[in-house]
């Protein structure tokens, strides 16, 4: 869309009835001493495109853009962008829904950094690696890359969580066959030792284990069950056989500890997340909002029954979720893992508790005081739930420590109780291979498989973390060839600002040891180091609007069809020098764009006029009053002045000299150089018109093309030779001079003939001659030209 018009009201510091401003088909200068609301321009201009503004970069004391925009005497905000947009009229009022023709642009304009304010020249440069990547990422156009590496790392997530709570139960069920088998906690599980150390328990009791079959085992149990089944059972040996088995079917609460440990690791991540992320707002209710709007017909809002922009809330909606897809991951990661938690320790909690109650029956020694801790552990991690986990983790570390029991000393009780009960030891060694059967038989073909599912998930994890890895790889290779990109242009426009400097330096390096992170350093006399270290305000000043300019041209391949730059009175810091390349560097490689600049620099404002040409409208502000608002002042310069008949009859001839003087200074200056025109070296004093034109007419009157096509412009010029000696010397008063007004208006139609002949109107550009052939002059997109 072109912009070609502005009208606002009852915006910042604008009252309702300002008049509209014009906006030209290459944009608008607005200049104007501080304070006088040039600002508010921009400010309403994003507003409307954008549906807020960057004005505040964060929340100061409570302000904010909803709260500031306002007129300070009230009243409905209101600003509407007129243009066009595919040969059709189209108007974007603030708040309302933009017409459809515009969605596109609409949503470029949402994503594209195309608005500079003072305070975020250093943005890019002074903040951490993380922010400087996310400042680059609208562009970087990685929605693939990101959908990608957003489902590994939910694999790898997965993954994650279903190993630990398998690794879990595999060492809970390795413990149960220690334990019934009589094992030392640190000792292998293997099928083989197992059944050695049955037949070993099976030796004097007459019986014995033919072969290691599924099928010899429950021969055996029959045999075994028969024998002991025609015994008669007391009461007390069935309560001590039962507590037996409960006691070896306890797992220590420590299996449990890596499933807590992930549980914090999620919450850790969850946490980081959160304080990284733009908005608080929760992700499901984000989501639970666009759906409702998605769905519904309704224009208002149904909290506060304002008119809504469906449209714009819902694209909105769409970019906040999309940024909250990490917060979304962490939370449900974390939500998995205190699932999985809980239930593992509420299985657990209910053994204990079957045990405790089967052990209170016996009469033996009371329990150790571990296990009532444990029971408490157990029950704490059971209900732990997210915003309970702040609070629980500070003690349920040390927790773990004081619930770790060991039953193979209730075992061992139980074991000397049902000696007590008399049957020899026969019968206890047949008792003994009974357990050991029935653990072979169910416990160890469970724990085989939960080992085998421990070996698969671990060699899924690591796979699922190696495609994830070149994924990232992957990725930050591409960013990092774009960050050359960025860098490398940025580093072109910097050396046009500051040629010969040899500070033109910039890297931009993606960080390999974390996700989403980008380093800048320079190199300064040999030193590299980030430019805060070494520059000057002024360079420093100059590198962030470098780095802005190229974000904003390497976009246009991301959305071609956007090109606007605002730009908000940025170079307090810079001299009238670089203040005056920064405006040929606009001018040579951002003619493809609308630049809408305010400046509070008379000087630099009459500099952008001349050097930009035709195609922009001026706008001057004088002053401002609470109800007027921006005073507008004669916009004219001094090429208007020289160039423009009608603003030229508006002024004395002394005032039309004056600007002709300073006017055709800066055109000699641009010229001598562009056409490369030998000038005799001045070490104590700048060049002035009388060391600059003799020069330039003798090359301009050797070119036969030039001298073809503007006959008679040199001798002109030439032939007011006492003015020009007058305006040469710089003196710009003319209180006494003998300068007619006839005279002076036939120098300053010379001087605008020459412009006219040497800048064209399409590009803005002068003349420059070629490289290879220096008798071809010709301006930037070719249009103008001298020579074959």
């Amino acid at each position: 869309m072109k912009l070609e018009k502005i009208q606002i009201g009852r915006m910042r510091g604008i009252p309702s009835d300002w008049p509209a401003v014009e906006v030209g088909p290459r944009g608008l200068i607005v200049y104007g001493p501080n304070g006088v609301g040039k600002s508010s321009i921009i400010d309403s201009i994003e507003a409307t495109i954008r549906g807020t503004s960057s004005l505040f970069p964060n929340a100061r004391a409570g302000v904010n853009w909803e709260a500031a925009s306002l007129h300070v005497k009230g009243g409905a905000r209101s600003c509407t962008v007129f243009g066009s947009h595919d040969g059709k009229d189209q108007a974007i009022a603030f708040g309302s829904t933009p017409p459809v023709e515009l969605a596109a642009w609409m949503k470029a304009a949402g994503a594209a950094s195309f608005v500079l304010r003072r305070y975020m020249l250093l943005q890019f440069i002074d903040t951490e690696p993380k922010e400087r990547y996310e400042q680059i990422e609208p562009f970087l156009n990685l929605d693939d890359f990101a959908n990608l590496e957003r489902g590994l790392k939910v694999a790898v997530l997965d993954f994650e969580t279903r190993l630990t709570g398998v690794t879990a139960k595999s060492l809970g069920t390795a413990q149960t066959i220690r334990q019934i088998f009589g094992f030392a906690r640190d000792r292998a599980i293997d099928r083989d030792s197992l059944l050695a150390h049955l037949r070993q328990r099976l030796v004097g009791t007459g019986q014995s284990l033919a072969g290691s079959a599924a099928t010899d085992l429950a021969k055996l149990s029959d045999e075994l069950a028969a024998e002991l089944g025609g015994r008669s059972v007391s009461q007390r040996a069935a309560q001590l056989g039962a507590a037996m088995h409960l006691a070896q079917q306890l797992s220590s609460v420590s299996v449990l500890r890596a499933s807590y440990d992930q549980v914090l690791s999620a919450a850790e991540t969850l946490s980081k997340e959160l304080e990284s992320a733009i908005q608080k707002t929760p992700i499901d209710l984000l989501t639970a909002a666009r759906e409702h709007i998605a769905t519904s017909e309704e224009d208002r809002c149904p909290v506060c029954e304002q008119a809504i922009d469906r449209i714009a809330i819902l694209s909105q909606l769409d970019d906040r979720i999309a940024k909250s897809e990490s917060v979304r991951l962490a939370r449900r990661t974390l939500d998995q893992r205190l699932r999985d938690l809980s239930d593992a320790a509420s299985q657990a909690l209910n053994f204990y508790q079957t045990f405790f109650s089967a052990w209170g029956q016996l009469g033996l020694a009371a329990l150790p005081d571990c296990y009532a801790e444990a029971e408490t552990l157990l029950r704490r991690l059971s209900a732990l739930i997210i915003s309970t986990l702040d609070t629980e983790k500070a003690t349920l570390s040390g927790a773990f420590e004081k619930a770790e029991c060991d039953p193979s000393i209730q075992i061992a009780l139980v074991d000397e109780a049902i000696l007590a009960l008399g049957g020899g030891d026969r019968v206890a060694s047949l008792t003994q291979a009974v357990g050991f059967i029935s653990c072979l038989q169910q416990d160890v073909p469970a724990y085989e498989a939960t080992l085998a599912d421990v070996i698969l998930l671990t060699k899924q994890k690591t796979l699922a973390e190696k495609v994830h890895a070149h994924a990232e790889a992957a990725r930050k290779t591409t960013v990092q060839e774009i960050a050359n990109d960025v860098a490398e242009l940025a580093n072109r426009f910097y050396d046009l600002v500051h040629p010969g400097e040899g500070i033109a330096t910039a890297k931009l390096t993606v960080r390999s040891a974390t996700s989403s992170s980008v380093l800048l350093n320079s190199t300064f006399h040999g030193q590299e180091a980030p430019p805060l270290k070494y520059y000057s305000e002024s360079h420093l000043d100059t590198l962030g609007l470098c780095f802005f300019l190229a974000i904003r041209k390497l976009e246009l391949a991301t959305y071609p069809d956007f090109r606007l730059l605002l730009i908000d009175d940025v170079l307090h810091s810079v001299d009238a020098e670089h203040r005056t390349r920064l405006a040929n560097l606009l001018r040579d490689h951002f003619n493809d764009h609308q630049i809408i600049l305010v400046t509070h620099d008379k000087n630099f404002y009459d500099r952008l006029r001349a050097t930009f040409g035709g195609g922009f409208k001026y706008l001057s502000i004088s002053a401002w009053d609470v109800d007027s608002g921006p005073r507008l002042s004669d916009p004219s310069t001094d090429l208007d002045r020289v160039l423009d008949p009608s603003t030229r009859a508006g002024k004395s001839h002394e005032e039309v000299a004056a600007a002709a003087g300073r006017f055709f200074e800066w055109l000699l200056k641009q010229l001598t150089e562009r056409l490369q025109v030998a000038i005799q070296a001045r070490f104590t004093h700048e060049h002035d018109i009388g060391s600059m034109w003799p020069a330039l007419a003798a090359k301009l009157g050797k070119h036969k093309v030039f001298v073809a096509l503007h006959p008679g412009l040199i001798a002109t010029l030439n032939e007011n030779v006492w003015v020009r000696n007058k305006l040469g010397a710089h003196d710009n008063s003319f209180s006494a001079s003998p300068v007619s007004p006839s005279e002076v208006g036939e120098l300053a139609d010379g001087i605008a003939a020459l412009y006219s002949a040497t800048m064209c109107n399409s590009c803005g550009t002068h003349i420059q001659s070629g490289r290879e052939k220096r008798d071809i002059w010709r301006c930037a997109c070719s249009k103008l030209q001298y020579g074959a």
